[in-house]
């Protein structure tokens, strides 16, 4: 048995960035699939968690591969933010553009 460092700095200290990638990811995708005022109550009661640990989940800390788990059986639209979250942000951004236009023509087009 050798002493001393041997392999990679990944293997040694894991891939930090990889884990906050999914955990912004996963993030994101309950900020879109929970909606109203009370999220953190809610995300609270979905995984079983104080709702002071469901914040540190919204913020896309100390995900788990079983919290991937019960995330993508019990919220409608998790897996597809996960795996193309730019596509998903910009028809947001699409569609409040779409709103903003709506309720430009519907004040008769004025800028005042």
């Amino acid at each position: 048995m050798a002493t001393g460092t041997e392999g990679s700095g990944v293997a040694q200290k894991g891939n930090g960035r990889m884990t906050a990638d999914y955990g912004q990811r996963a993030a994101i995708a309950l900020d879109r699939c929970i909606t109203g005022p009370h999220r953190d109550k809610e995300v609270a009661r979905l995984f079983g968690v104080s709702v002071r640990f469901a914040k540190y989940l919204r913020a896309g800390q100390h995900w788990t591969a079983e919290r991937f788990s019960q995330a993508s059986e019990k919220i409608k639209g998790f897996d597809a933010y996960i795996a193309s979250p730019e596509i998903h942000s910009r028809l947001d951004e699409l569609q409040a553009e779409i709103d903003a236009l709506r309720a430009h023509i519907q004040d008769g087009g004025n800028d005042e």
